[in-house]
């Protein structure tokens, strides 16, 4: 059995991990603020949710 694309699924199973993983989500110098944490681990998980919802709406080769 054939995996279809596995780079997009191993992708958003990256996003989600990384939602739920680290402690504090840095971004260059500056990192994101406390107060947006929430905020921004709310958008990786609705990245990673659309992207695995993509994954699974693709027709098999």
């Amino acid at each position: 059995m054939r995996i279809k694309e596995p780079y997009l699924l191993a992708f958003s199973v990256l996003w989600l991990l990384a939602s739920v993983l680290p402690k504090k989500i840095n971004r260059g110098r500056s990192g994101i603020p406390y107060e947006n944490q929430t905020v921004a681990r709310a958008g990786m998980i609705g990245i990673g949710l659309a992207m695995l919802l993509l994954w699974y709406s693709l027709p098999a080769h």
